[in-house]
């Protein structure tokens, strides 16, 4: 399995949904947050959401507020962890 570049990880599927606007990637271990909001934006600028699923398991939620992407996943002691980017480049 080859390193997607801007992914940064073994990706193994992607699916994008241009109904509901909504992107998942299944991968190989952990995937880069901006390297997944460029790779949808290039697919469709009005992404909303982005899951990730990494070895099978879920991972990362990616949601735009429509002012900033913000990334939702629980950390080793299963807390939720929020934390927030503008824009993707």
């Amino acid at each position: 399995m080859k390193l997607h570049h801007r992914l940064k990880c073994h990706a193994q599927t992607l699916q994008y949904d241009f109904k509901t606007r909504g992107g998942t990637v299944h991968a190989a271990g952990c995937t880069d947050m901006r390297g997944a909001i460029e790779l949808f934006e290039a697919i469709d600028p009005e992404v909303v959401e982005i899951r990730t699923f990494m070895d099978g398991r879920p991972d990362t939620l990616y949601w735009h507020d429509h002012e900033t992407w913000r990334a939702e996943a629980p950390d080793e002691n299963s807390q939720i962890v929020v934390v927030s980017m503008r824009g993707a480049a």
